[in-house]
């Protein structure tokens, strides 16, 4: 599976996830706290987990290289370098077994999220 149906199959988990959970909102009128913020910066950076996570071993440099990058890149950047090295031959399309688009139940696939 390449990079390309790989992040789609995940951003179809996510979209499901998006539906079945969604992201909390402070109901206090105008949120002066940051929880809201918090919150979605949260969501965001577990989806960069996920999507990095999944990801086959040839991807270890670069995901470490992506994780130790100050700020954090957004999925989108991140997902944009997977591609460049996917191009350039440095990854031979292969994903982790216990990837995030498993076919696992929505509950598994809740508790994988959480954790």
């Amino acid at each position: 599976m390449s990079v390309v149906e790989y992040f789609s199959r995940l951003r179809t988990v996510w979209d499901e996830l998006d539906v079945m959970m969604p992201t909390p909102q402070c109901t206090c009128g105008g949120c002066t706290c940051g929880a809201s913020k918090t919150t979605a910066d949260q969501a965001v950076f577990n989806r960069l987990i996920q999507f990095l996570m999944g990801l086959s071993e040839s991807f270890d440099h670069l995901r470490d290289q992506l994780l130790v990058m100050d700020p954090v890149p957004t999925i989108n950047k991140a997902y944009s370098m997977v591609l460049r090295v996917e191009k350039q031959g440095g990854s031979h399309g292969r994903f982790r077994e216990y990837g995030y688009c498993s076919s696992a139940s929505p509950s598994t696939r809740k508790e994988r999220l959480l954790s």
